[in-house]
């Protein structure tokens, strides 16, 4: 057996997951709709703006969490893209799950002093 081959395996048959499709097709009906879009669009900015943060170390700016928070609240009113949040969840636990059996089969492997 090849990890590899198995990898590209386990991507094929994501791709064809339902919790995958869903998300999909909830992704569409946003684009479809360009206020939901737009909403979106914000709020990925913002959303990249904070994780670039994170990334160079440095903490948000004062209030931008919260204007998350509150773009997050504001968007789980909207059916499309509220859809489009519980699929995007759904997918994000299917990814962890995933590296959760991956890692607890290598746990082993692991150089950790006693």
């Amino acid at each position: 057996m090849n990890p590899y081959d198995k990898a590209h395996e386990l991507a094929r048959e994501l791709k064809r997951s339902n919790e995958v499709l869903n998300m999909i097709s909830a992704k569409e009906a946003i684009k479809a709709d360009p206020a939901a879009s737009r909403m979106m669009d914000d709020f990925d900015s913002k959303q990249q703006a904070v994780y670039a943060l994170y990334q160079t170390g440095e903490p948000p700016l004062p209030g931008q969490l919260e204007e998350l928070r509150s773009l997050m609240e504001i968007m789980r009113q909207n059916s499309v893209l509220a859809n489009f949040l519980q699929a995007d969840a759904r997918v994000g636990q299917l990814i962890s799950d995933i590296q959760r059996i991956i890692a607890d089969a290598i746990a082993e492997t692991r150089w950790e002093q006693e």
